[in-house]
């Protein structure tokens, strides 16, 4: 079974909840490359420097070590990397209030919101 992790994954490290000057992300490097395109993006140093830090297993071993970096990076510059990196290969997301999830077009073009009328509700 794997361990409770909270919001983090339990074998791949950076993939979890971050937070940043606009609320908060969810990212996944889930490689070593992708891993070293988010450190190019927000202004880390290349993960060659460190070379623990190169394979997921070694960024599983440190995981709070880089999460707190990638967090004071996302603070200086904001939480918009999937709009300022458009194809780079790692996968972000913005974490929504309940409204903004609700009201985003990806929601309403999927159709996920239905409006039901008629249910009696128990009192």
């Amino acid at each position: 079974m794997p361990p409770r992790t909270g919001n983090a994954h339990y074998s791949i490290a950076p993939f979890e909840t971050f937070a940043c000057a606009a609320g908060g992300i969810v990212i996944c490097a889930a490689n070593g490359d992708l891993f070293a395109r988010l450190c190019a993006v927000i202004g880390l140093p290349d993960p060659a420097v460190a070379p623990h830090l190169r394979a997921n297993s070694g960024r599983l071993k440190v995981r709070a070590k880089p999460k707190t970096e990638i967090e004071s990076a996302l603070r200086r510059r904001g939480c918009g990397l999937a709009q300022d990196t458009p194809g780079d290969g790692t996968a972000q997301w913005a974490i929504n209030e309940v409204a903004q999830a609700i009201g985003s077009p990806q929601t309403s073009a999927r159709r996920m919101v239905i409006e039901v009328g008629g249910l009696l509700l128990p009192r």
